[in-house]
């Protein structure tokens, strides 16, 4: 009887202390009871990415898998990709991982605003220059890309290279028919999505940190 008290004591001073980390505490190494990522399209890689910790997750039981990321939640997943990040508060958390993608260089972090929505155009600058910037086979397709997407037009100067990148290596898909949205935003699903399939299809050799 005294261990099952201590064993539900030690429960409930977990559950406080994930609770205390705010909606963005990360759960690393395991996966969540989920109730809002069931039939969802990115279901298999929020709980993927769960599991090998490269996501940000809430600590009640909601994914929110169509919710919004801002460029500092992404930078922070991304971060994870190499190293676990330190059991620390969000803030202090993005504020490691802007240093680690600054010193790293493929990040102006000076630059980059944390706080604000992430773009699709943004998230494939990102990972693009994070990879290296290295240029393959889509680049011979770039003239067929712009005539198969009716907003080609709407990509801004020097961010086709990593767009179309990106939807060569299908780390983003169309949102609409015939549309490749440079400027909308990336969603909770989405980046697990996007960091799941980078890491299968990319990671080999950490870049400096």
């Amino acid at each position: 009887m005294r261990k099952r008290l201590l064993l539900a004591l030690s429960l409930l001073i977990l559950s406080s202390a994930l609770a205390s980390c705010g909606q963005n505490a990360v759960l690393s190494g395991e996966t969540a009871e989920l109730s809002d990522v069931a039939g969802h399209a990115s279901e298999a890689a929020i709980l993927e990415g769960l599991r090998r910790g490269l996501c940000a997750a809430p600590s009640d039981g909601l994914f929110r898998p169509d919710e919004p990321v801002t460029g500092g939640e992404f930078v922070a997943a991304l971060r994870n990709l190499d190293k676990a990040a330190p059991a620390s508060d969000w803030k202090s958390q993005v504020r490691d991982a802007l240093s680690w993608a600054g010193k790293s260089g493929f990040l102006d972090a000076a630059a980059f605003d944390p706080d604000a929505l992430i773009t699709r155009q943004e998230a494939m600058n990102i990972l693009y220059a994070y990879n290296g910037g290295a240029v393959g086979a889509e680049a011979m397709l770039t003239g067929i890309y712009d005539d198969a997407f009716a907003d080609s037009a709407d990509i801004p100067d020097g961010g086709k290279q990593s767009l179309y990148w990106g939807y060569y290596n299908v780390l983003i898909r169309e949102p609409e028919p015939d549309k490749i949205a440079p400027f909308g935003t990336v969603s909770r699903g989405d980046m697990a999505a996007m960091l799941v399939r980078y890491m299968d299809d990319f990671k080999t050799e950490s870049p400096e940190n």
